[in-house]
């Protein structure tokens, strides 16, 4: 990823943390789910960031009482980061 694109992921990411912040988890998913996306086909379904990108966009689900959706997340979630601290790679 360059780094130009790097820096849009980025400040996405923080706009949501800062909209999930400031009690607008709406507008907050939305940019969470891009992040995420993004992340996923740039960086790999079991990349670090993609995971906490994952674990992030499950927290705004869950505040947007969207439970179910947030905990099949989270578990998918938690299972990679298990596969991936098994293969010793921490995170």
């Amino acid at each position: 990823m360059d780094s130009v694109a790097e820096q849009v992921v980025w400040l996405l990411d923080r706009a949501a943390a800062y909209l999930h912040a400031r009690g607008e988890p709406r507008p907050a998913s939305s940019l969470l789910e891009r992040v995420c996306r993004h992340r996923t086909e740039v960086l790999g379904v079991d990349h670090p960031d993609t995971l906490t990108s994952a674990t992030n966009l499950a927290l705004d689900l869950s505040s947007l009482g969207e439970h179910e959706q947030a905990r099949i997340l989270n578990e998918e979630t938690l299972a990679r980061r298990r596969a991936r601290s098994r293969r010793g790679l921490g995170n």
